[in-house]
């Protein structure tokens, strides 16, 4: 077992910083919709691989360019109309409960004004590069933004951002710039947005979508199941590079967790082999039943 420290220790030596990894950006958009919805509307859309099944058949969904191009996410549509009271169910279900009703008729109503609740950009105090096994300390913004819908969960709204270097910029956009949702978590966590910016190490960032170098401005807006758009919230601004932002708290290094490879340089096989041939040298050594000798 001595050998196999030696061997694990030499690993965990010799990992790249590249074993470990984070994504900058916002959570992704929520999928349309997750595993099952009591009233979906018939001119609902689908924004997640899932395939969804009846007793006669497949749901045949097309990809839909334009709304995808609008909404800033993938979209698919129904080749035929959706019918009401129709049931279905997906394909691969991960939940107790996985089934898709179609309501009685088209959602036409736009969810609420969005409504920015809280904005809070933590910066790491004294930050950390990456090295073995951790992480690089990464800066992050959290966004609240409250809204609801007639007919859409709250929790399923997808948040469409319009962002510029002034409010006027933000004012005059006509796409909108990200789509994202809210954290992953259980339905009793909060509904909130992390977006993980950069490097907290020279407060790193790459010029996408809120991670701008310096100050700039954001609306949002909620979006429904059946892609209508709500009204703008009022424009913020801020910079995330700025210690005295008045969105700014400091917070204490603590790295973005680490993905250690599966098979560094092949090296798991041989720790797999070096533990089977341990394990059957120390029974071996506990002394295994012998044949009797014969006379």
């Amino acid at each position: 077992m001595l050998l196999v420290a030696i061997v694990i220790g030499q690993l965990a030596q010799a990992a790249p910083a590249e074993a470990c990894s984070w994504g900058p950006g916002p959570p992704s958009p929520p999928s349309y919709p997750r595993y099952n919805a009591e009233v979906f509307p018939t001119n609902g859309l689908f924004t997640s691989s899932q395939e969804w099944m009846t007793l006669t058949g497949p749901l045949e969904l097309v990809d839909d360019a334009e709304l995808s191009r609008r909404l800033a996410m993938p979209v698919r549509r129904p080749s035929s109309p959706l019918i009401p009271g129709r049931i279905y169910e997906p394909t691969v279900c991960y939940t107790t409960s996985c089934t898709l009703v179609i309501g009685s008729g088209p959602d036409l109503t736009p969810p609420s004004r969005a409504v920015v609740t809280s904005l809070r950009t933590l910066l790491v105090r004294d930050p950390e590069g990456a090295g073995g096994f951790s992480c690089p300390d990464v800066d992050s913004l959290e966004i609240v933004v409250d809204g609801t819908d007639d007919t859409t969960p709250a929790e399923s709204l997808a948040i469409g951002a319009y962002l510029g270097a002034t409010p006027a910029e933000v004012a005059a956009r006509t796409e909108i710039d990200v789509t994202f949702g809210y954290d992953a978590g259980p339905p009793s966590a909060p509904l909130q947005s992390t977006i993980y910016l950069g490097e907290a190490v020279g407060r790193m960032r790459d010029g996408e979508p809120f991670r701008a170098a310096g100050p700039f401005c954001f609306s949002v807006v909620m979006i429904d199941w059946a892609g209508n758009i709500g009204a703008r919230s009022e424009v913020q601004c801020l910079d995330t590079t700025d210690p005295d932002d008045p969105t700014v708290e400091f917070v204490a290094s603590s790295g973005c967790g680490c993905n250690a490879p599966a098979d560094p340089g092949g090296a798991a096989p041989l720790v797999l082999a070096i533990l089977v041939v341990s394990a059957r040298s120390a029974r071996r050594r506990r002394g295994s039943p012998r044949s009797p000798r014969t006379r």
